[in-house]
């Protein structure tokens, strides 16, 4: 992989205003784990999941860009927990999207952004790197507690995939979407 390339996974900031308010409740909490670590930078690497999918994920090929972490942050007293667990990307009618498994229903998903590649290259012949920027989804408003409105930007996302997981279906990174909610 070139110096340059992010290691396979997907790295993403999240909010940085959403972090620096967080790191100013005075119990706050921050859990990383399960496959998600914390860089230098201050932005969460998901690591790439490569267990075979199951179910109905076995029936779509090339099926999502599954990635695994948990990144949870806590405070006041309990009355805020937001959590990022395994995100994935998916590239649904033409539209790009990480969605993250619903905590209280593991085995749901929740569409959280609408992913507009800005940027794509290959680190290597035979592995894809995105950056996109991502625009929060109407139906992740209540992850960040209402704070947010559908449509407001977060964080760029750079993630890593294989062509094969693309060369099905019409690609998303050909022709962004410029809707944002």
């Amino acid at each position: 992989m070139s110096e340059n390339a992010p290691k396979p996974g997907l790295l993403w900031g999240i909010r940085q205003s959403f972090l620096r308010y967080v790191s100013r409740i005075p119990d706050c909490q921050q859990y990383v784990g399960d496959g998600a670590t914390l860089t230098s930078e201050g932005l969460y690497h998901f690591a790439l999941d490569t267990s075979p999918p199951v179910g109905r994920e076995a029936e779509r090929f090339p099926g999502p860009l599954r990635y695994r972490g948990h990144v949870q942050f806590t405070g006041y007293s309990g009355m805020l927990s937001v959590v990022v667990l395994n995100p994935w990307i998916e590239n649904n009618n033409g539209e790009t999207t990480l969605t993250i498994a619903n905590p209280m229903q593991p085995k749901s998903r929740i569409p959280l952004a609408k992913l507009v590649p800005f940027n794509v290259t290959h680190a290597r012949p035979d592995v894809m790197v995105v950056r996109a920027s991502t625009y929060l989804m109407t139906s992740a408003v209540t992850v960040f507690g209402g704070s947010y409105a559908a449509g407001e930007g977060l964080d760029p996302v750079v993630y890593t995939y294989t062509p094969e997981w693309n060369s099905s279906r019409a690609s998303a990174h050909d022709a962004p979407s410029t809707n944002r909610s």
